[in-house]
């Protein structure tokens, strides 16, 4: 009886050192998890410096048009999605509508590129939150 009271104590302590251990090794190599919140909707939603306008001026101004896609006449508008973090930096960039691999790509370029936003609110505080952008690519007319 003792002896398989003795073995019961030891692969308790053998289990709970074991899940120790792993706890340890999940801190250290996990990546530190946030506790912001990302909203989707806010009182006050993100905005470029300048409003629409200024944010469809300068992704025209800085668009690369991929050359091969150019070539084969492929248009259309890529639907991104992003956060705008409290401090009004951008992250999480992902397309949410592609239309074509390359065009995804400078969609995806061009919004990683983009500079500062003012960040959203909500009850007063700065907060994280989606942000939806449609990225037209068109070619010029050929009249």
């Amino acid at each position: 009886m003792k002896s398989l009271l003795l073995t019961a104590i030891a692969a308790i302590t053998l289990c709970t050192a074991a899940a120790q251990t792993y706890t340890l090794a999940e801190k250290r190599h996990e990546p530190a998890r946030s506790s912001v919140t990302t909203f989707k909707s806010v009182e006050q939603m993100p905005s470029f410096i300048g409003g629409n306008a200024a944010l469809m001026k300068w992704i025209q101004s800085h668009m690369q048009y991929p050359a091969s896609t150019k070539d084969k006449g492929i248009q259309g508008t890529v639907t991104m999605q992003f956060v705008v973090t409290q401090d009004g930096s951008i992250g999480q960039v992902k397309v949410v509508r592609s239309v074509e691999a390359s065009l995804d790509r400078e969609a995806t370029r061009l919004c990683k590129s983009l500079p500062p936003f003012i960040p959203g609110r909500h009850n007063g505080q700065k907060v994280s939150v989606w942000y939806t952008l449609p990225i037209t690519f068109t070619l010029p007319s050929t009249n």
